[in-house]
């Protein structure tokens, strides 16, 4: 899946089992960020907020969640971390 101009999503991202997803100027993503599956190291340099839960998965580079525990720290994740379906106890977002 390649985007490379797409910046903004105003609803959920769903790349859930796709290969080669590229989308380097994404910003924004209004609803669920998911991206289990795909094999994704790291989130888009520009992402500035997801407005729901983030979905990965266990197989995927271990440097994409810490990169969206990283996010949740920062407000940058409104939502929670899922890891294959479950939860991840990421820490709690920086107070507003």
């Amino acid at each position: 899946m390649q985007l490379p101009s797409l910046e903004k999503i105003g609803g959920d991202l769903n790349a859930s089992g796709a290969r080669d997803i590229h989308f380097p100027k994404l910003r924004h993503v209004g609803g669920n960020f998911r991206v289990d599956g795909t094999g994704l190291a790291h989130l888009p340099e520009n992402l500035e907020h997801i407005g729901g839960d983030a979905y990965v998965s266990s197989s995927d580079p271990s440097t994409l969640l810490a990169e969206l525990i990283e996010a949740k720290r920062k407000g940058i994740l409104k939502g929670a971390v899922f890891v294959d379906g479950k939860l991840y106890e990421a820490a709690p977002a920086k107070p507003s």
